[in-house]
C-alpha cells in the first residue's frame, strides 16, 4: 500500500468517526458518504494498479541447482585470484 493510500484511508477513517460525532447537534451523513467514496477510491486504485501491471515470471530455482549456481560463482571468484 503506498503512502498516499495509506493518507486517503485514514481520512476516510476520521470522516466516518466525525459522522457519528453530533456537530452542533446535527448528525453528518455526508462525511460518512465521503468516507465511502474515499475506501471505495482507494479500492479502485489498487486493482486497477494489480490488474495493469506488468506480469514477469522470474525462474525458480530448487534447492540443487542453486546449490550448482552458488558453486560456480565461487569458483568463478575464485579462479580469478
Amino acid at each position: 500500500m503506498s503512502r498516499w493510500e495509506t493518507y486517503l484511508a485514514l481520512l476516510a477513517v476520521v470522516l466516518a468517526s466525525l459522522s457519528v460525532v453530533n456537530i452542533g447537534g446535527h448528525p453528518r451523513p455526508v462525511l460518512a458518504l465521503a468516507a465511502i467514496a474515499l475506501l471505495a477510491f482507494v479500492g479502485y486504485a489498487r486493482l486497477r494498479r494489480q490488474f495493469t501491471a506488468k506480469r514477469t515470471s522470474q525462474r525458480t530455482f530448487d534447492a540443487y541447482e542453486r546449490a550448482l549456481q552458488i558453486q560456480e560463482e565461487r569458483e568463478r571468484k575464485y579462479r580469478g585470484r
